[in-house]
């Protein structure tokens, strides 16, 4: 390539006008000095020195120009290799973009998916949301009615409060005691409990079965059985325009009198004053008597 570039550049300095007429020149003075004498031979051989060292000059700077085109070819050359790779840079670089991109728009593909599926269970989930907001309201409503009709229970339940204490205290005795009790109060109905309860001969009868068991009993159990007693009394007061029987409590310090007390077995003395009331009696207000006597020491 470069030996192409110099006769390239030889051809051009040859083709110049002036080249060309010194050449034609000593052509045609070759042609004529064929027939003259030969004393014209120098002045034809300075002019071809002058002609050679002219061809000289324009062949070193053709020289010149053929060594600055290598350099500069040289230097295209390597720019050229180097633009070369940065485009094989690039062109690696595009096509690991493309690739990324291509991943980027499976992964984006992907994540559209998962969010129409999210999309789908949010939706459902936001109909779950209602369907329980619903149910919550509803339940709201039915514990609403729930709590008013217990409220209504409770206040139909409250005047028998009592009884329903007093019968749990009851069958709280022992099964031997609840046994003796049985024909007066029985323990496994309420309602039989309360019937039998109420009425006066079996509340004095229970004072009787109390009486017979006094010094046998513990204190706890002849309290609670002489509470279940006061309570029976009371509910039947109640039905009367004013109350008919009372228990005589308040005795202690009394004189002993024959009407109103009952000596204990252990009690040796005749006269004296109430020291301690064991059991105690049932008056009775309308006929001013007792209906049974306390049961006291003195």
């Amino acid at each position: 390539m470069e030996w192409e570039q110099f006769n390239d550049l030889l051809r051009q300095a040859l083709e110049t006008p002036e080249v060309r007429a010194l050449i034609r020149q000593i052509a045609a003075e070759d042609d004529h000095m064929a027939g003259t004498a030969p004393a014209a031979r120098p002045e034809q051989l300075r002019e071809l020195e002058e002609l050679n060292a002219k061809l000289r000059e324009r062949i070193d700077l053709a020289v010149e120009e053929r060594d600055a085109l290598e350099v500069r070819l040289r230097e295209e050359q390597r720019r050229n290799k180097q633009l070369t790779s940065q485009a094989e840079e690039r062109e690696r670089q595009l096509r690991e973009a493309r690739r990324q991109g291509a991943e980027w728009e499976n992964q984006l593909t992907l994540a559209n998916q998962r969010c129409t599926g999210l999309s789908a269970k949010l939706q459902e989930a936001e109909q779950q949301c209602k369907a329980i907001s619903v149910q919550q309201q509803e339940a709201l409503a039915k514990s609403q009615r729930m709590e008013e009709e217990l409220k209504q229970q409770t206040a139909r339940l409250t005047p028998l409060r009592p009884l329903l204490e007093h019968f749990d205290a009851y069958r709280a005795l022992p099964g031997t005691l609840l046994k003796t009790l049985a024909p007066l109060l029985p323990a496994d109905n309420v309602m039989g409990f309360w019937a039998n309860g109420c009425q006066i001969d079996n509340i004095l009868h229970l004072w009787d079965a109390l009486k017979l068991q006094t010094g046998s009993l513990s204190p706890e159990h002849q309290a609670v059985i002489l509470d279940i007693l006061s309570f029976f009394l009371d509910r039947y007061n109640s039905v009367w325009a004013s109350p008919v029987y009372q228990l005589m409590t308040q005795e202690v310090g009394r004189p002993f009198d024959d009407l109103r007390h009952l000596r204990s077995g252990d009690c040796s003395r005749f006269q004296g004053d109430v020291a301690q009331v064991l059991l105690p009696g049932i008056w009775n207000l309308n006929r001013n008597t007792a209906e049974r006597k306390c049961l006291v020491r003195f």
